[in-house]
């Protein structure tokens, strides 16, 4: 869908296909086609709840039009469950790092007491009085996913540091160079040819070693720096996450917490531990 607007070809084609269409359609563009398939699912509980109602119970289509009832709403159910967990994925991949003016505006009592009630509990965690919830493939992907980005950044600080201590150290050498041939004796030593040695190390820097530190700055610290740009995103969901769970072992052990929202915090957290 993001690359169809940018191919002229299939953009051409989809709009001619459009204009054959939308004298039998509403559909007035591709998305609006695609969806409609799931838009159908969703409208199909109500088709068959109508004919339900004008069956008479003893028909013999009216036990499978139950079980087809049954079965498109569990379906429709599923899909759902299924936009509202990717939509609050992506509204915390979304969301920007707030400063501390926009913290302090959207404090209020509510959040200072889930805050509060989230440090107490992992408090509580941290002295081995409560266990928590647990769940191994997730800890062991979220321990993965920390050690590919301990390692990314500690190979880019690496990096860094050796383009500068390398350059630092061509500068200092060509200085040294520089200092010796002022003060070097050419007559006396007609063999030791400092001046060529200096113009050669010179190009060398100058050509070489800069080229080489502009590929590898376009061809490996580039693209891992943008890498881990991407991280930003997961990191978040792995922050909320983390919120969402104690939530809802919180809410698990409060007599005052309903089911209801002890359910509705249990689905919250399950979305985002896809």
């Amino acid at each position: 869908m993001k690359v169809i607007p940018r191919n002229a070809i299939s953009q051409s084609y989809i709009k001619n296909c459009l204009g054959r269409i939308q004298d039998q359609t509403n559909c007035f563009d591709l998305s609006s086609i695609i969806i409609k398939p799931v838009q159908r699912i969703l409208k199909y509980p109500l088709l068959l709840n109508e004919l339900i109602k004008f069956t008479e119970e003893d028909h013999v289509d009216y036990e499978p039009l139950k079980m087809a009832f049954q079965m498109i709403t569990d379906i429709a159910t599923r899909i759902n469950e299924h936009k509202r967990r990717q939509d609050l994925i992506q509204k915390y991949c979304r969301a920007k790092d707030a400063t501390l003016t926009e913290k302090l505006k959207n404090l209020s009592m509510h959040s200072v007491v889930k805050k509060s009630s989230r440090f107490t509990h992992r408090f509580l965690s941290s002295l081995l009085f409560s266990s928590g919830t647990k769940d191994k493939d997730y800890d062991a992907a979220l321990h993965l996913f920390h050690e590919v980005d301990k390692t990314i950044r500690s190979f880019l600080k690496d990096m860094k540091e050796y383009l500068d201590a390398m350059d630092k150290y061509n500068v200092e050498l060509l200085s040294t160079m520089d200092t010796i041939t002022e003060y070097c004796d050419f007559k006396r030593h007609p063999r030791f040819d400092i001046e060529q040695i200096r113009e050669k190390y010179r190009l060398m820097y100058h050509d070489q070693f800069k080229a080489f530190r502009k590929s590898i700055e376009s061809n490996v610290i580039k693209p891992l720096t943008i890498l881990l740009e991407k991280f930003s995103s997961p990191i978040r969901l792995i922050s909320k996450r983390d919120d969402k769970r104690v939530d809802y072992e919180a809410s698990l052990k409060s007599s005052k917490s309903s089911a209801e929202n002890t359910n509705l915090l249990k689905n919250t957290f399950e979305a985002l531990n896809q």
